[in-house]
């Protein structure tokens, strides 16, 4: 794997293997000139749409694209240059979990934020290589902790 977990202590020991490292290379620099763009996923349609207005409203300076399949995010952060992801868990064919880890593969510093309703979930999200885990039911937090991942790149 292209992670090397965080430790007790919460610094930031992200280490890339040499293949997720070759694969980084082909990824788009981002664009200074450019906003910052975030990548929303959840495959409930109201979800997604209530996650995407509180983003826009809390971090104003950054574009936001809304994906409902996990798979489709994962080609667009792979072939994008991204800011941010934030994913719900519990979604058809790959769960928000493995998207953090596919992702964590060939981008060991890529801000990715869990948003589930499952406080289960908070530990797992961690262990795979999340930034954060958000409840469901904070989408104003969402906002905030964005904002703060985006202040310190």
């Amino acid at each position: 794997q292209g992670w090397a977990g965080r430790p007790a202590d919460g610094k930031d020991t992200s280490v890339l293997t040499p293949a997720a490292a070759e694969s980084a290379k082909s990824r788009p620099a981002p664009d200074a000139r450019r906003r910052p763009v975030v990548v929303l996923v959840n495959d409930d349609e109201d979800s997604l749409f209530l996650l995407a207005h509180s983003v826009r409203r809390a971090v104003p300076n950054t574009d936001v694209v809304t994906l409902s399949r996990a798979a489709e995010a994962l080609t667009y952060v792979q072939t994008h240059p991204v800011a941010a992801v934030v994913t719900d868990n519990r979604m058809p064919e790959m769960d928000g979990l493995t998207l953090i880890r596919r992702i964590r593969e060939f981008d060991a510093r890529l801000p990715l934020l869990m948003v589930t309703g499952s406080i289960e979930a908070e530990a797992a999200a961690y262990a795979a290589g999340a930034n954060g885990y958000l409840s469901r039911l904070c989408w104003a937090g969402v906002g905030a902790e964005l904002r703060n991942l985006l202040s310190v790149q």
